[in-house]
């Protein structure tokens, strides 16, 4: 049976004590990942002053291996870190070693590097554990009702509000903070399970092409002339965070009202979050349930969401050209409300689960394509119109996008059409 690795995300329900030991383990946690980061600091400050460049000399080089053996001298010397779980502070220390692994890519890639920061109190809000070494899923204590708890070294057992059995075989057990660290705090635990046998679904022999849209335009076109709404939850909600945001402006940093008024806009942005990930669920659902391939043109979103380049005045030393920022601002706040890029995650992820097949095509000239004679030319869009300069082929251009993907995706057309002269 074909199987995969999923995450299933539940509420945790601590008592008031609980909370003190999780906000404890968080804090002693972070305390670890940043005395290590220290240490990894001290270690290239060490080789950089000898003239150390050789990255196979190994003279003061400090890993993972070398920080985890270090963990019992720690763990007898500090009681506070002693009192959890080692298993799950060498998954902390496994975390700071992935952070240095993507800055090393980053490096090569010649990306913005992004050296691993420090973590302040509220930045940090997780720490994961192997069950059966320092947590259990499923854990009764004696004597108690039958409630599934999960339990913690150090915390005890904790009430889960489990709205869905889980599937496959427990790996990995994670307790994450979400809201203000100080108060009003939501506590889940997201387990990790291998081995998940996948529900394939009937085939349908159906497939689809979708174009991304934005704004009011909908979240999406089909080929089959259909349209996505677009939830907009940020939009909707925007007058509202304005007004607090101008409201905290007003009032001292680090105050009561400031850091309720920051506790009011975490939980609205929370909120829009949520919104949208719920919509995008649906829509995805929808969509795997229905079509057996689903075409789907692939966005660079980090790309298009850049703000707009300045533009030094040639003529004026010292001043700038317009060049759009405030319509391309807006623009990349419509595209990121949309959420492009979790949608079509979302969508991949359901796909696979049900033995359905997403199809990401080159999104270049799909708006200016016609479906019906593959010309490619910019003329030919006007607007939300499609008028094909070629063949008169007339459409919604959105529509004629989705299916230009369509025929794309399915190798109807080749994927670089021809272009006008």
């Amino acid at each position: 049976m074909v199987s995969t690795t999923r995450a299933f995300v539940f509420r945790l329900r601590p008592t008031a004590k609980q909370q003190v030991l999780l906000r404890a383990m968080l804090n002693d946690h972070r305390h670890l990942y940043n005395a290590a980061l220290q240490e990894r600091r001290d270690a290239w400050d060490t080789r950089t002053k000898r003239g150390i460049t050789d990255p196979k000399d190994q003279f003061g080089k400090i890993g993972f291996a070398i920080q985890s053996a270090q963990l019992p001298a720690i763990r007898a010397s500090d009681p506070d870190q002693a009192r959890w779980s080692a298993t799950g502070q060498q998954q902390t220390l496994r975390k700071l070693n992935k952070s240095f692994a993507g800055f090393y890519r980053r490096c090569r890639e010649g990306q913005t590097p992004g050296y691993p920061r420090f973590k302040p109190e509220k930045r940090w809000d997780s720490v994961e554990f192997r069950d059966g070494d320092g947590a259990r899923w499923d854990s009764v204590p004696t004597g108690r009702d039958d409630s599934r708890r999960v339990y913690l070294q150090g915390v005890g057992h904790i009430k889960t509000s489990t709205h869905r059995p889980i599937r496959g075989t427990v790996a990995t057990i994670r307790v994450k903070r979400q809201g203000d660290h100080r108060a009003h705090t939501r506590w889940v635990v997201i387990v990790t399970c291998n081995n998940v046998p996948l529900k394939v679904l009937p085939r349908t022999s159906r497939v689809i092409g979708i174009d991304m849209a934005t704004g009011d335009n909908g979240l999406a076109y089909t080929s089959h002339g259909d349209r996505i709404d677009n939830l907009q939850p940020h939009k909707h909600a925007a007058q509202r965070l304005t007004r607090l945001q101008q409201q905290r402006s007003k009032t001292r940093r680090g105050s009561m009202p400031y850091r309720d008024l920051t506790r009011q806009l975490a939980r609205a942005h929370a909120k829009i979050a949520r919104q949208r990930y719920d919509h995008h669920h649906q829509v995805a659902a929808r969509l795997v349930a229905s079509y057996d391939i689903i075409c789907i043109e692939g966005l660079p979103v980090a790309s298009m969401t850049r703000r707009a380049k300045a533009k030094p005045d040639p003529d004026a030393p010292g001043a700038f050209l317009p060049n759009g920022a405030r319509a391309k601002a807006g623009l990349n706040r419509s595209i990121l409300d949309a959420g492009w890029g979790q949608f079509i995650a979302i969508l991949k992820d359901k796909a696979a689960c049900a033995g359905r097949q997403v199809i990401v095509v080159n999104p270049a000239y799909t708006s200016q394509t016609c479906v019906q004679c593959q010309r490619t030319d910019p003329a030919s869009r006007s607007g939300k119109v499609f008028y094909c300069t070629g063949c008169g082929h007339y459409d919604d251009a959105d529509i004629n996008a989705a299916q230009t993907i369509l025929c794309v995706g399915t190798g109807l057309v080749p994927e670089q059409p021809t272009r006008a002269a």
